[in-house]
């Protein structure tokens, strides 16, 4: 391995039709170097690092680290660089996200003593910032990075009722689904604390959590606990109101016909119904 310039480097056809965010990794190399060497063929051409390359470039390098190899067939470089690799898993991207905060917040608060940043702003503070740079190693979003750090904590709080989540985020790389399942049992365990207020009233007003088969067109499914249509009939509606009572019950759009229907046939909450 040497310093190779960078202008004797050939990038010939390669597979890899879109670099990505090059920005984030040139500021990646700017800060910590160039971890990585290029790979070149004997006579320039590139066999793996185009990334790295035109990040280089972009700071103005004039030079670049490379390990030189007698490949024929780029493809096969190329295919072993980006093909045989191991993705993190998200609760691995969740320990990389914990090692770099620290060290994240003493950067903000160097930058802080020092001034403001060239831009003229006060520098970001450092969790989303390194949720952020988490994000972007990963290729994950900053939300994604904070929803799986919400999943692994609650975890390790009650193992026993959240432990599964973390397993099953992992094997599935699924980030959003297994999140609302943990939103879902939060709610329900905050609405299960909830005492009910003893007494008949003569106004109620219900709003209950529908559990929908299916998400709604164009909408996200309901990351707050939901309600079966057992438990919704189940309600004890006549044992809270009052001989004379007014009754107002929410209830979406396409499914009003059900609600109408449960509501005339004794009173009872409507049932959770299909988007139609």
């Amino acid at each position: 391995m040497g310093q190779i310039p960078i202008s004797q480097i050939v990038i010939g056809e390669r597979h890899r039709r879109h670099l990505g965010n090059i920005d984030a990794l040139a500021a990646n190399i700017g800060e910590l170097g160039l971890l990585h060497p290029v790979v070149v063929r004997r006579d320039g051409l590139l066999v793996a690092g185009e990334r790295r390359l035109e990040a280089c470039k972009r700071l103005g390098w004039k030079s670049i680290p490379a390990t030189v190899v007698g490949l024929k067939e780029i493809v096969r470089g190329e295919f072993a660089e980006n093909g045989m690799r191991k993705d993190f898993l998200p609760s691995e991207v969740d320990a990389i996200r914990r090692a770099l905060e620290p060290l994240e917040k003493t950067a903000a608060q160097r930058r802080m003593r020092l001034g403001r940043t060239p831009s003229g702003n006060f520098p970001e503070g450092p969790t989303g910032q390194t949720h952020d740079k988490v994000g972007t190693f990963a290729g994950m979003s900053g939300r994604t990075v904070e929803k799986v750090a919400a999943i692994v904590t609650a975890a390790e709080r009650d193992p026993r009722k959240f432990g599964a989540l973390v397993e099953e985020m992992d094997r599935t790389r699924r980030v959003d689904g297994v999140y609302r399942k943990l939103k879902q049992a939060q709610d329900e365990s905050r609405r299960l604390a909830v005492k009910p207020v003893k007494g008949k009233f003569r106004t109620i007003v219900l709003d209950p959590p529908y559990s929908y088969r299916q998400s709604l067109a164009g909408r996200a499914r309901p990351d707050y606990a939901v309600m079966s249509q057992k438990q919704l009939l189940a309600l004890p509606v006549a044992g809270w109101a009052d001989k004379e009572a007014h009754i107002y019950v929410w209830a979406p759009n396409n499914c009003l016909p059900e609600a109408l229907a449960s509501w005339l046939r004794g009173g009872s909450p409507s049932p959770p119904c299909s988007p139609g």
